[in-house]
């Protein structure tokens, strides 16, 4: 397997810098070579749509836009494209209501390594 067998090109919509950070440093370390961009509003996100993306990455909360508005605009667009959930705080129905919106998965940030 080349490098460009293993390029990751990941939207990730996240208010935290570092979140992110420890985000493409798990994907890093599992052999991806990451392209990503980091969005924090849904301005920022609904825009970087229009390039393609392998994976979608969502904080479920965030001031003024969240996992939900993220999943809700992925099925507006009809974007494809899977998306996964990441919360620090996990409960039953928040990661009820994200499967149930499309999502992938929904993964707590404090394990990281599960991420990947």
């Amino acid at each position: 397997m080349t490098n460009m067998d293993r390029q990751l090109r990941v939207l990730v919509a996240e208010d935290s810098e570092d979140d992110f950070e420890i985000l493409l440093r798990e994907l890093k370390r599992s052999g991806y070579e990451v392209v990503a961009k980091r969005c924090a509003s849904l301005a920022q996100f609904d825009a970087a749509l229009a390039q393609t993306w392998d994976l979608v990455i969502s904080d479920w909360m965030m001031p003024g836009f969240g996992g939900r508005v993220v999943l809700d605009t992925l099925s507006a667009r009809r974007v494809r494209t899977p998306c996964i959930v990441i919360s620090g705080t996990i409960g039953e129905e928040p990661a009820v209501e994200a499967l149930k919106a499309g999502a992938l998965d929904f993964l707590s940030k404090d394990k990281p390594k599960r991420f990947v």
